[in-house]
């Protein structure tokens, strides 16, 4: 889930799933789930997420692989909703840059 949706606001919107969609391609591109904590323990997945340091562990993950879509990636999983891509034509637009 996004980070927002741990704030208490049901004020979420399309960044949302552009959120979701970068923590899979995150995926896809390392084989890893950047808000997934080795030991299991779900207390630790939301503290990784509400913390921000999946962005981290996105970034090591992602530093070998990727290049420009990585960026773009990094952009989608921003913990703060008004830094990611806002809708679906301008994420499309920063893929069709690549």
């Amino acid at each position: 889930m996004a980070p927002e949706r741990f704030s208490g606001s049901w004020r979420i919107g399309p960044a949302a799933d552009v959120f979701s969609l970068g923590i899979i391609g995150v995926q896809l591109l390392t084989g890893y789930l950047p808000t997934i904590d080795p030991s299991g323990d779900e207390l630790r997945n939301v503290n990784l997420i509400t913390s921000g340091r999946y962005v981290d562990r996105a970034k090591t993950q992602m530093a070998t692989c990727g290049g420009r879509l990585a960026s773009l990636i990094l952009k989608m999983i921003d913990p703060n909703p008004d830094r990611r891509p806002t809708d679906y034509p301008s994420l499309i637009g920063g893929l069709e840059a690549l």
